[in-house]
């Protein structure tokens, strides 16, 4: 298959306010998070991390669910998906 070639649905995003967070909740679950480059020679990158650079690719965490599906954590707060109205509310 080329590469970029969906053959399902894009992956649903979930917006968070802090991507190193995300990284520590998946890692301790067991889950295996990564990163992919726009460069189908750079690939995929597992992130090992919460303290790791996350800037590879375009800043965003995926993770694969136990049904097979791809889970997109997207930082609000910066990078390409940024939002110039985002406010973080206190809880």
């Amino acid at each position: 298959m080329p590469y970029g070639a969906l053959t399902s649905p894009p992956s649903p995003r979930a917006q968070v306010a802090d991507l190193p967070s995300v990284v520590a909740t998946l890692l301790d679950a067991g889950e295996r998070p990564y990163q992919l480059s726009l460069n189908p020679a750079e690939g995929r990158r597992d992130v090992a991390s919460p303290q790791q650079d996350l800037s590879f690719g375009i800043g965003t965490i995926f993770c694969d669910d136990p049904d097979g599906n791809v889970v997109e954590f997207v930082d609000v707060t910066k990078g390409i998906f940024a939002s110039t109205n985002y406010k973080l509310e206190a809880a």
